[in-house]
């Protein structure tokens, strides 16, 4: 049986800059094999892993409109969604819209 271990996945990590965090820690273990993408200001650290190929560099809203994630999840056809930067006030309109999909638990924290 497979385990969500297994499975692959997205991670969001913080720290955003590679330097701290669980980014940080991710980047700088060298067994770590998923991929590092930045997505938004490059410091030094975050230029210099790109340009020695340890990660890649795309434009990324981070906080896109109710909509825009809507509108992702069935372009994806997601099967679980986590609302990262939603706010308590807006879970109910989550579990309406996306029923069973949503992940309320089980999340990586850092």
């Amino acid at each position: 049986m497979e385990s969500d271990l297994d499975t692959p996945c997205v991670r969001l990590a913080a720290d955003p800059d590679g330097c701290s965090g669980a980014a940080g820690r991710l980047i700088a273990d060298p067994h770590y094999q998923g991929r590092v993408i930045y997505t938004g200001y490059m410091p030094e650290k975050a230029l210099n892993d790109v340009q020695t190929g340890r990660a890649e560099w795309t434009r990324w809203n981070v906080h896109p409109r109710f909509s825009d994630i809507c509108g992702l999840v069935e372009h994806l056809q997601a099967e679980r969604i986590y609302p990262l930067f939603a706010k308590p006030e807006q879970l109910q309109r989550w579990q309406e819209t996306f029923k069973q999909r949503l992940c309320l638990s089980n999340c990586l924290t850092d």
